[in-house]
């Protein structure tokens, strides 16, 4: 008992900063993960409650807490929006994701979770598209698209990877400033 407490005590709590989260995450295998997911999900392998959001009034933000579990891993998601964060230079939605050993329960890394949010996001979104759109589908539309969408500049799914079915020639996006 005492060696495994001994042992607790000198290991650190990995952090993957974004930039590190942006080395390891690649299109193809993250749209894969999110079909599995999407698929233990709907068979009910995965404990996914309601996420819990608290409104922080003075500065007209929200905080919200999303758990999840499986027999492959815990996790929770703090992730908070503040929309005025955009006249600040500041991303709008900031998170950090708490990943636990589900045998054991203990925590194993904290990662930054912007840029998964972002990613995770358009990856359910391409999976969703190989699913759903039909062979010779021309266009995609996207509801409610993050602002990054938007900038050409930034990686994206390709709309005709191996990852959708179909040839997409145009994307649509409608985005509400703000």
């Amino acid at each position: 008992q005492e060696g495994a407490e001994a042992a607790m005590e000198r290991r650190m709590l990995p952090f993957l900063d974004e930039n590190e989260v942006r080395a390891h995450l690649q299109w193809d295998p993250l749209i894969a993960a999110m079909e599995n997911a999407l698929v233990d999900f709907s068979a009910g392998r995965v404990q996914q409650p309601l996420r819990r959001l608290l409104k922080i009034e003075p500065y007209e933000g929200f905080f919200a807490v999303m758990p999840a579990a499986s027999a492959a891993t815990v996790g929770a998601k703090l992730v908070t929006f503040y929309p005025s964060n955009a006249g600040r230079g500041l991303p709008t939605h900031l998170a950090v994701i708490l990943l636990f050993a589900p045998e054991t329960g203990e925590a194993l890394a904290l990662l930054d979770g912007r840029l998964i949010t972002e990613m995770r996001t358009a990856a359910v979104s391409a999976a969703a598209t190989k699913v759903l759109a039909s062979v010779d589908a021309k266009v995609l539309a996207l509801m409610a698209c993050q602002p990054r969408i938007l900038e050409p500049s930034k990686p994206w799914p390709s709309v005709n990877s191996s990852s959708v079915s179909s040839p997409i020639g145009t994307l649509r996006c409608c985005h509400r400033p703000g």
